[in-house]
């Protein structure tokens, strides 16, 4: 709903363990890490909306994860 504070919460909740995840696919020193970690987050608030709570945000954060 655009809380920003909300949003840092999000972040800096999970962006942690997906970093971990995203370097374990991409390999540890791969570049693109941080940017995919980004790009995670971007997603999740665009799809936001669409997000029915059938899952925990941590799956869900974690299926944009994979998929990116």
């Amino acid at each position: 709903g655009g809380d920003e504070s909300a949003v840092r919460r999000l972040f800096r909740n999970h962006a942690p363990r997906l970093h971990r995840h995203v370097s374990r696919i991409l390999g540890a020193n791969d570049p693109d890490v941080d940017d995919v970690v980004q790009q995670i987050f971007l997603a999740a608030l665009d799809g936001a909306d669409r997000f029915d709570g059938r899952s925990t945000v941590s799956t869900w954060l974690f299926g944009i994860a994979t998929r990116r």
